[in-house]
């Protein structure tokens, strides 16, 4: 962690920032976070823009001046600001957009900035190429996104997923240039690969996602979206008969040691083979 960092956790300790102990104490030990509690008032008396090509945002709690710029978020690592109003996110969204390398969830007044590190940007590639692989040799349509911002604000709730896929609806969005959750569908699919996203499902749902895959560490899971609550299931709806949770797993490991070009034709080929027998079958 740097010095403003080292600066932040030492302000967290003496009380001189404002943070919720019973908060901390639920978090998840394997992350560093640090959780600031952001008094609602006018957007005036909380943000100063600095002129010139900074545009750095302050944030005035009750003893102290932070700037956002100061945090320093490790790869991996994440900060949670509580009591962040609406106006207040999306002013966070603005300052921090320039060539960050950060994604954002907005839930009803708490804020998590993530800072994914190597591994989960790495083995997010490979998931996403190993899907886009299996729409491509399946010949379905679809469109991947990325980590697009998606937002309902009469939800108070917004997301940067990991990945995205429309699937099912591909064709509603093709020509979209920007979309606007009010009027266009969700993703058909999101996957997340991070520790902490149990906060995320109540996004998702809002938005309705019907399909979310969570892949941690080594495992994969499926949830689809029932009476607006995420259940675990077995198969995709997408991809029905395939062993999904084991098979996209596997070939991630074997990418780490075989090499992702090998892993893919790999892939492909059995995708077509599979193919193959079950159309034999059928028949």
């Amino acid at each position: 962690m740097g010095a403003s960092g080292s600066a932040l956790a030492s302000a967290v300790a003496s009380g001189s920032v404002s943070a919720s102990t019973s908060a901390v104490a639920s978090l998840p030990p394997a992350a560093v976070q640090f959780i600031y509690v952001v008094p609602d008032t006018s957007e005036s008396s909380l943000y100063a823009a600095y002129k010139s090509q900074l545009q750095q945002l302050t944030l005035r709690t009750s003893d102290s001046m932070l700037q956002i710029s100061q945090l320093d978020i490790a790869p991996g690592q994440s900060v949670r600001l509580r009591a962040v109003t609406w106006r207040q996110y999306k002013k966070i969204l603005e300052d921090l957009s320039p060539h960050r390398a950060t994604r954002l969830a907005y839930n009803n007044g708490q804020l998590l900035i993530m800072r994914p590190n190597t591994k989960q940007e790495s083995d997010k590639e490979i998931i996403s190429d190993l899907v886009k692989a299996l729409l491509e040799e399946l010949q379905i349509e679809f469109r991947s996104l990325g980590s697009t911002t998606f937002e309902r604000r009469s939800d108070l709730k917004a997301i940067e997923p990991a990945q995205c896929f429309y699937i099912k609806n591909e064709k509603l969005i093709r020509a979209h240039h920007q979309i606007d959750i009010r009027k266009d569908s969700a993703p058909d699919l999101v996957l997340e690969i991070c520790e902490d996203t149990q906060n995320h499902l109540d996004i998702y749902a809002a938005l309705g996602v019907p399909e979310l895959w969570k892949f941690n560490q080594s495992e994969l899971s499926i949830h689809e979206l029932w009476a607006g609550i995420y259940k675990p299931v077995e198969e995709s709806t997408f991809f029905p008969e395939l062993p999904i949770k084991d098979l996209l797993p596997y070939c991630l490991e074997q990418s780490r040691t075989l090499g992702r070009n090998i892993v893919m034709r790999d892939f492909r080929k059995w995708v077509r083979d599979t193919k193959d027998r079950q159309s034999q079958s059928a028949s």
